[in-house]
C-alpha cells in the first residue's frame, strides 16, 4: 500500500524440522495472526506435527475403556486392541506334469522344436 510498516526478523528454532533454522521478515499483522490461532497441534521428537484425536476417535476410545471396564466387572478377561496377525502360510509349488507319448519321448511343443531346430541349423 506504500506505507512503512514494521518488521519482525523471525528466526524458526523449534516447530517442524523443514522450517528449522530458516529466518524471515514478518509484518506486524502476520505475527499477531501466528499467535492468535488455536493451540497449534503437538509436535513429536522429529519435529512433525502430531495429528490432533478426531471427535470419533475420542468417543471410540472412550467406549473401548467404558466397556473393558464393565468386562472386568463381569470378572471376565479383557480383549487386546487388536488381534495379532496370523503369519502367512507358503504357497506351495506345482510340480510340472510331464506327458509322455506312446513312443516313451515326452510331450514337447511345436514352437520349442521349431525354434530348436533354426538354431541348429545355424550352427
Amino acid at each position: 500500500t506504500g506505507h512503512y510498516a514494521a518488521l519482525f526478523r523471525i528466526k524458526y528454532v523449534a516447530g517442524l524440522l523443514e522450517l528449522r533454522g530458516d529466518e524471515e521478515d514478518l509484518e506486524t499483522w502476520e505475527v499477531e495472526d501466528s499467535l492468535a490461532g488455536d493451540d497449534p497441534s503437538p509436535l513429536n521428537d522429529e519435529g512433525h506435527i502430531v495429528p490432533r484425536e478426531s471427535e470419533y476417535e475420542r468417543l471410540r476410545n472412550s467406549n473401548i475403556a467404558r466397556n473393558q471396564a464393565a468386562l472386568q466387572a463381569l470378572g471376565l478377561p479383557t480383549v487386546p486392541a487388536a488381534p495379532p496377525a496370523k503369519p502367512k502360510a507358503a504357497r506351495k509349488k506345482r510340480k510340472k506334469k510331464v506327458v509322455e507319448l506312446p513312443g516313451g519321448a515326452p510331450k514337447r511343443s511345436r514352437r520349442l522344436a521349431d525354434a530348436t531346430a533354426a538354431k541348429a541349423e545355424e550352427e
